[in-house]
């Protein structure tokens, strides 16, 4: 997915100019995502501080000076957007502007217009590459040079229709099975307490519980490319958006079937890469 360039030209650093260390706040309430950008942005060279959501975000752009923001559209106490509006108004009294690139599981229509009429610069989409961070470092943040994102390594990717697809999550991770296997044991963890909590936010009626609680799953099974997950969880996320919930105990059903289905098929995908790693090589153990 392109980064918007409207309101700015990427800058053109001068031959022989040195890389630039950066600071940056990614505000993302789900750990896993957490974990893939703050990676993703080392491995650029910059240094990262992590907000779980726009009231942490605020406090952490008032506390220290950032080149760069990249902000999730939804998160708890505080969205992307109603963030975004408060450290505008107050940049406007001290004639600051810091460049903030909004992140999103989905494009919904009107989202990207929404994001640049609060003061949003730019706009990518989930599940987020290091090659759109180093685009949109280059285009938002004046004369910086970031090193060139890793090249893709072409791999057969299993069928789009499967349970999981390997190959792909390995992309997202910038081809590191190390970090892959992180991810995939905080997955294992955070997995069936968000499917827990969609369940729980049917039972309760609560709309905007659930559209929370599916787009969090949606957004961390993404990273796996585990589509049929995702489509479900997307289908709940619309109907919680929609405050309509005859229909959701049946959708329900069908995202625990798949979302069992993906914990178990990563969970044996994990060990089978840890069986196959060379002796002294550890990871954290699945919980």
């Amino acid at each position: 997915v392109a980064v918007s360039t409207e309101r700015a030209v990427p800058a053109t650093p001068d031959d022989g100019e040195a890389v630039r260390s950066l600071q940056v706040l990614l505000a993302d309430d789900n750990p896993v995502n957490q974990m893939t950008g703050a990676t993703m942005l080392q491995k650029l060279g910059h240094a990262v501080e992590v907000a779980n959501n726009g009231h942490e975000a605020i406090e952490r752009i008032g506390a220290q000076k950032f080149d760069i923001v990249f902000m999730d559209v939804q998160m708890p106490e505080m969205d992307g957007l109603t963030a975004t509006r408060e450290i505008r108004k107050s940049e406007h009294a001290m004639g600051k502007h810091i460049p903030i690139v909004a992140m999103t599981a989905h494009a919904m229509k009107g989202d990207r217009e929404r994001c640049i009429e609060v003061g949003m610069d730019g706009y990518i989409s989930k599940p987020i590459e290091a090659a759109q961070l180093y685009r949109a470092i280059e285009t938002y943040v004046p004369r910086t040079v970031a090193a060139a994102p890793p090249s893709k390594v072409q791999d057969d990717r299993s069928s789009p229709d499967n349970v999981l697809d390997w190959a792909f999550a390995l992309e997202q991770v910038q081809h590191q099975p190390e970090l892959l296997q992180e991810v995939g044991v905080l997955f294992l963890d955070e997995g069936p307490k968000l499917l827990a909590e969609v369940q729980q936010s049917i039972v309760a009626g609560n709309a905007a519980q659930l559209r929370r609680a599916a787009h969090t799953l949606k957004s961390s099974a993404a990273i796996f490319g585990a589509r049929p997950t995702i489509e479900a969880a997307h289908a709940l996320e619309i109907l919680g958006q929609q405050g309509t919930l005859t229909t959701a105990p049946g959708l329900c059903a069908i995202l625990e079937a798949h979302a069992q289905r993906l914990l178990q098929t990563l969970a044996a995908r994990l060990a089978l890469a840890a069986s196959s790693e060379p002796e002294g090589v550890q990871h954290p153990p699945a919980r």
